[in-house]
């Protein structure tokens, strides 16, 4: 016989001989140790079930169920920490040396399991493109009427960060968008109305369930001048007027001009929030841009224009709409020679104080 195969039959009959001695020793410590109460009863007495003593028998070092378990690699002095949640396993790296303080973290995660308040991170970290569709998702609920905003800011913001990680987005990186954006030639403002749908978007998986970051970067918005300047005065206001030859359109300058609202809460004003009783005009909740309503009284000539306007109409309809009935989107064609002598366009009018001025800008370029 080989010198290997007699080494293999010795070591085969070593191990034989060790089990055996294993085997006796737990077969006379079940009949004379503290276990053994629990495999026979006592003179008379059929068998009693099972009980184990954690004092003595050789399987009470096994851990209980749901107590969890402390680990280290080999060659590593943190410790890992390993529970489970519904089922999966969870393993967590403490970043600790000390074993009581990671038996303590430990002790604190299987709290939470116990109390339901634990809820484990997805194994995929979330990129910004999973945090837009989110977004996406809780603007359609939200607030449809900025939806398309939404998408057009993201295209500015997909080719730089879709399909960056979110955990990994940094200060320094959102600061290169900012000055690649400005290279391209846009404003400040278009800017920093990017860098709010990204802030938003992480801030809204910051607060979800589980969360989709942890961590918000600082994001640094840049400086707007783009205040506007210059009013329109009663003189140029007459000559507006004087140009616009239809009445839907001479009624729109007129309610621009004595209540300062925006060109979309104009152009949606319905019939039903004309009160002609109470000679009142009412703004909805939810159609302004502060989402809230608004009511302001009829003069002599608002009222006048108003009563030639809706003339014959239903309450549901539109009160600006052409002389086919199509409502008012647009009218750049029918303003542009009024609005030519000043070289001034039609914005969005902020909410004034007082009906004395309307609020235009005034640039070389125009449009409507």
């Amino acid at each position: 016989m080989s010198v290997k195969g007699d080494l293999l039959q010795r070591a085969e009959r070593t191990r034989a001989a060790w089990r055996e001695s294993q085997r006796e020793e737990i077969d006379g410590g079940a009949a004379h140790g503290p276990c053994s109460e629990g495999r026979q009863g006592a003179a008379g007495e059929g068998p009693k079930s099972y009980q184990r003593d954690e004092r003595w028998c050789p399987m009470s070092s096994r851990r209980n169920i749901g107590t969890g378990s402390l680990f280290r690699h080999p060659g590593c002095t943190r410790w890992i920490i390993q529970y489970y949640v519904d089922g999966r396993r969870i393993r967590e790296s403490t970043g600790l040396e000390s074993k009581r303080r990671a038996q303590d973290l430990l002790t604190e995660r299987l709290g939470q399991v116990s109390r339901g308040e634990l809820v484990p991170r997805e194994r995929r970290p979330a990129r910004v493109q999973d945090l837009f569709l989110a977004l996406e998702e809780h603007t359609k609920v939200n607030r449809r009427k900025s939806l398309k905003d939404l998408r057009g800011r993201w295209r500015h913001l997909s080719p730089v960060f879709a399909f960056v990680f979110a955990a990994k987005l940094t200060t320094d990186s959102i600061t290169r968008y900012a000055r690649l954006r400005q290279e391209e030639g846009a404003a400040n403002a278009t800017i920093n109305r990017e860098l709010a749908t990204l802030r938003r978007a992480l801030n809204l998986g910051r607060r979800s369930t589980p969360p989709k970051v942890r961590e918000v970067p600082y994001i640094p918005m840049l400086k707007e001048d783009n205040v506007r300047r210059g009013f329109v005065e009663d003189g140029e206001f007459s000559r507006l007027t004087a140009e616009a030859h239809e009445l839907w359109l001479r009624t729109l300058l007129e309610l621009a001009y004595t209540y300062g609202w925006r060109r979309g809460e104009l152009l949606g004003l319905r019939v039903r929030q004309l009160s002609w009783m109470a000679r009142t005009i009412r703004l909805d909740v939810g159609s302004t841009k502060n989402r809230e309503g608004r009511e302001v009284a009829m003069t002599a000539k608002v009222e006048e224009l108003l009563h030639l306007l809706t003339e014959g109409k239903r309450p549901d309809d539109l009160v600006f709409t052409r002389e086919d009935g199509k409502p008012v989107k647009r009218f750049s064609q029918n303003l542009a020679e009024s609005l030519r002598p000043s070289r001034s366009r039609f914005v969005r009018l902020p909410r004034l104080p007082t009906g004395s001025a309307i609020r235009w800008q005034v640039p070389s370029v125009w449009r409507l």
